[in-house]
């Protein structure tokens, strides 16, 4: 079995991956849009996978490093006109994506109370 190894900075315990169905893909910029999402700190892989008339992107990425990483990974693929599609179980898939990033942010932060003691400030 293969090991997977990560790009420095990534912690593979909040490694997370995301499958985000696009429209308008021109599978000419496919390598470009790739390129540039790996040059995002948070970013581990990304690849798309093509069907008949679907365009997917796979990415994984470390939801600790910096919040919202969703909203940059946006930003990357409206440079190339390329967006998220917008039907309903999309927008749902994503804002549960959010959540669980913002989530995963703030837990990667807490510092646990420890030993029965109420946390510290209280």
């Amino acid at each position: 079995m293969a090991i997977k190894t990560h790009k420095t900075g990534i912690h593979e315990n909040y490694l997370v991956k995301r499958s985000l169905k696009l429209q308008s893909v021109k599978e000419s910029e496919t390598k470009q849009i790739v390129e540039q999402l790996m040059e995002l700190a948070e970013v581990d892989d990304a690849f798309f996978s093509f069907n008949k008339t679907i365009c997917i992107l796979n990415i994984s990425y470390d939801a600790s490093i910096k919040t919202g990483p969703l909203k940059e990974i946006k930003a990357v693929l409206s440079h190339f006109d390329t967006f998220i599609t917008n039907d309903w179980w999309t927008r749902n898939k994503v804002s549960y994506y959010e959540f669980l990033d913002q989530n995963i942010f703030d837990n990667a932060r807490h510092v646990p109370a420890c030993c029965s003691k109420p946390p510290p400030g209280k």
